[in-house]
């Protein structure tokens, strides 16, 4: 009995990408190189050059997706942002008590900035550099936010809160998470203590009771 030659041998064929698979790992390639060159340089040392190299890709080929240099920063935090959105979205899913909640949104929050360090500059100098695309972010985090603590407080916690200071309470959490971070991260992770003191006051205003 004969063994077919290796050539002779049929292998698979890969699966030829589409070209919307193909523009979607291009638009991909050049947001990821934007970011962490953001997250190391800053905003200022991003040029197209050093983002398309950084993505492997032809300079023309930047010119595909973006306008400008502008408009890469202008849609940069919004796909950053909606990144970490839908990271911590997974992790919330299934709870429904406040005080839950937000210590599971907390916590996944300091561990996805841990994994993607280049996203809190993304955010905090985009304030500068593409105020746009900051305040679209803004005004979409704090909608989700603000929508959140509502559907607790339909569930008896933040009793003490109208819709309106619920909206204000929102905002005071979001700075609070990005300033805890910044400022603990710094020796590695976020101490577990932290966390605790931030779960307190946390609970303080959850079952504060209407007055």
């Amino acid at each position: 009995m004969t063994t077919p030659s290796t050539d002779a041998i049929k292998r698979p064929r890969r699966k030829r990408r589409t070209r919307e698979e193909r523009a979607r790992e291009n638009w991909d390639a050049l947001i990821n190189a934007a970011a962490e060159i953001v997250g190391t340089d800053g905003y200022q040392g991003a040029n197209i050059a050093q983002v398309t190299s950084r993505a492997g890709l032809a300079l023309g080929t930047f010119y595909q997706y973006f306008e400008s240099r502008q408009d890469l920063f202008d849609k940069l935090l919004p796909e950053v942002g909606g990144r970490l959105l839908g990271a911590l979205g997974q992790e919330i899913q299934g709870a429904s008590a406040a005080v839950e909640v937000e210590e599971r949104g907390t916590k996944a929050y300091f561990e996805y900035a841990k994994a993607n360090p280049s996203t809190l500059r993304v955010f905090t100098e985009a304030q500068v550099f593409a105020p746009a695309a900051y305040e679209q972010h803004m005004a979409n985090v704090l909608s989700h936010y603000a929508a959140s603590l509502r559907g607790s407080k339909g569930q008896g916690d933040f009793a003490n809160f109208s819709a309106r200071e619920l909206e204000v309470l929102a905002l005071i959490l979001i700075a609070a998470r990005t300033l805890l971070y910044q400022h603990y991260s710094r020796q590695g992770d976020v101490p577990a203590w932290v966390l605790r003191t931030y779960m307190k006051i946390i609970r303080a205003l959850a079952e504060m009771p209407a007055s």
